[in-house]
């Protein structure tokens, strides 16, 4: 069954502008909303527009080349979408907590490149010369554990990186 994105995009053969328009809410807690109205509110306003610029821009395996961030080893698409939903979610959970009862301390926290399975792909490797594969978990977390330790309830809402240095995003 077609859906109803895929026959307007089929019936439009040139396109040179799209404009989308994708979005739901109420005033939903993140702290008490449940986690398939939370799935909801992803489907609509994170994955309702990707499947509108799928239909219509359709990008086949290996049209865009994938570039790297600098200083980064080219962690994007979906990964970066989904850290930066993610984040935002760690933004929100501070901002209500911190309403309700500020004794609580939010931060999400970068571990680094680590040497993980994730870590170790082949392609992810082959982004970023010279790469061996990242650190030693270990080292990441005993750097994640020292940034916990040093937390005040002033840096909730801030990024880290593993090493203490604030990660813009």
């Amino acid at each position: 069954m077609t859906s109803p994105i895929a026959k307007a995009a089929s019936a439009i053969p040139e396109l040179d502008t799209l404009i989308i328009n994708a979005g739901m809410g109420m005033r939903d807690p993140v702290c008490v909303t449940s986690t398939v109205d939370l799935a909801t509110y992803l489907d609509i306003n994170v994955l309702g527009p990707h499947r509108a610029i799928r239909a219509f821009l359709p990008c086949p395996p290996g049209s865009l080349a994938q570039q790297a961030l600098p200083g980064s080893i080219g962690l994007a698409g979906c990964y970066g979408t989904s850290k930066a939903a993610l984040n935002m979610l760690l933004v929100q959970f501070h901002n209500e907590l911190q309403a309700e009862e500020p004794r609580f301390t939010v931060v999400p926290i970068h571990p680094g490149w680590v040497a993980t399975d994730m870590g170790s792909q082949p392609q992810l490797l082959a982004m970023a010369p010279g790469a061996t594969g990242g650190m030693p978990p270990a080292t990441s977390a005993k750097g994640i554990l020292k940034v916990v330790d040093e937390l005040t309830p002033e840096k909730s809402a801030t990024f880290f990186k593993f090493d203490g240095e604030k990660m813009p995003w």
